[in-house]
């Protein structure tokens, strides 16, 4: 119980455009053709120093695989990706990590084909982390679970440009750049730091 109250918690800001009890499996089998939707993000960006207050997981890494998947219920679609770690910034849980292990981040959203049709679900506020990237990422874990979630569903996601520039991933209005602009990776782990350094 304690677990699935966690998840729901975890998940608790996104919902699906088209809801429905059915599962996606029997859904698009009953419309014999590919079924596309969305998920909408409604809760508001928290700002950074919530995020990683709340966070016991921040990474540097590196997207190497992503496989999406049914839920156990089959009502929704989930998307795992494996990511190498580059640089460990925060780990308050257990096991401990370093340079080159891989966690699993699970991410609302996906696509998959069930006997030749395809169940494709966005989350268009916060895009699919792109295999080959680099990332910050600002995670949560749940006891007894084996992967991780972005906090705030996807604005614990910073991509890592070429240049060293750093962006959130979420889509539309973002504090953090509101009050920062675009700004190097250093910028961005120096102010990780300073939140840190006075969390309890």
């Amino acid at each position: 119980m304690a677990r699935t109250a966690c998840l729901l918690a975890l998940m608790s800001s996104l919902v699906p455009v088209v809801a429905s009890a059915q599962g996606l499996r029997e859904r698009v089998k009953t419309l014999g053709r590919d079924y596309v939707f969305e998920y909408r993000a409604i809760t508001p960006d928290p700002g950074i120093e919530t995020i990683v207050r709340e966070s016991d997981t921040i990474v540097i890494g590196i997207v190497e695989a992503s496989v999406s998947l049914l839920t156990q219920q089959e009502t929704a679609l989930e998307t795992d990706h494996r990511i190498r770690v580059e640089r460990v910034i925060r780990r308050t849980s257990q096991p401990a990590l370093a340079i080159g292990d891989r966690v699993t981040v699970r991410c609302l959203g996906g696509a998959i084909t069930i006997d030749g049709l395809n169940i494709v679900a966005s989350v268009p506020e916060f895009p699919p982390l792109q295999t080959g990237a680099t990332y910050v990422l600002m995670m949560r874990s749940v006891p007894g679970v084996p992967y991780l979630y972005l906090s705030y569903a996807g604005r614990g996601a910073f991509g890592v440009a070429a240049d060293g520039k750093v962006r959130p991933t979420s889509q539309g209005e973002d504090t953090w750049v509101q009050e920062h602009g675009i700004v190097g990776l250093d910028v961005l782990l120096a102010e990780v730091q300073r939140i840190l350094a006075k969390a309890p």
